[in-house]
């Protein structure tokens, strides 16, 4: 073979690659001119998405903490990767919108509403926040996929704070003061779909209510009780 033609070749096979690894964000046209109209070698499934450093690394951190004795899952930049490890990947398909026992939950931008939802944790305490992301992801062929939420959980008011809380004495109403600003990203949180309660209204409310400095969220966390 000609060797300006291999060249030629390698140099199609990198550019194919880099697109497949960056397709959210190549757009179409680019494509089209870099590997010509018919070609369809740089196709990927327009559902699968990338997630961000920050996602992919409270997705690893959650799936290490909840597989018990299980081997550890690999950071996929952790090089070098033992034979047979098993290494996180970080493509997913995402989603805007599920359902969960007949409700629906959407991300905070979509709906803030819907996003708004108590769940359980893995040592069974219980908190709320609302979901940033929802992604699925197969881990294998034979499994069907499983639903994971990223969420940011509401921030509890400090000592000096709660004690102007008004709900703390009526604890049957199952409402609770939180503070409305969002958690730093180190704070927040993946979990399965399965982990969900259910959805938790909340009303946005001004700084100096209950003589609270900062501005507040009351939150309801009853709207499961039925379900």
């Amino acid at each position: 073979m000609d060797l300006t033609m291999l060249r030629q070749i390698c140099r199609r096979s990198r550019i194919t690659t880099l697109l497949q690894r960056e397709h959210n964000t190549v757009p179409q046209n680019v494509v089209t001119a870099l590997l010509g109209a018919s070609s369809n070698q740089a196709t990927v499934s327009p559902k699968l998405h990338r997630l961000s450093d920050h996602q992919y690394d409270a997705w690893l951190a959650h799936l290490n903490s909840s597989n018990g004795s299980e081997q550890l899952i690999r950071h996929r930049n952790k090089f070098p990767h033992p034979e047979g490890a098993s290494i996180l990947s970080p493509w997913v398909v995402p989603h805007k919108y599920m359902e969960y026992k007949t409700r629906t939950y959407s991300v905070y931008h979509m709906h803030p509403g819907n996003s708004s939802i108590s769940f359980c944790l893995d040592d069974k305490s219980t908190n709320a926040g609302f979901i940033l992301s929802i992604w699925s992801h197969e881990a294998s062929p034979e499994t069907s996929p499983t639903i994971y939420l990223l969420v940011s959980p509401h921030l509890r008011l400090l000592p000096r704070d709660a004690r102007h809380n008004p709900y703390v004495d009526f604890p049957g109403l199952k409402a609770d003061v939180v503070y409305a600003q969002r958690a730093e990203e180190n704070k927040h949180l993946v979990i399965k779909a399965s982990s969900i309660i259910g959805h938790v209204p909340f009303y946005a409310r001004p700084k100096g209510t209950f003589g609270i400095k900062k501005p507040t969220l009351v939150i309801v966390d009853s709207l499961h009780r039925n379900l």
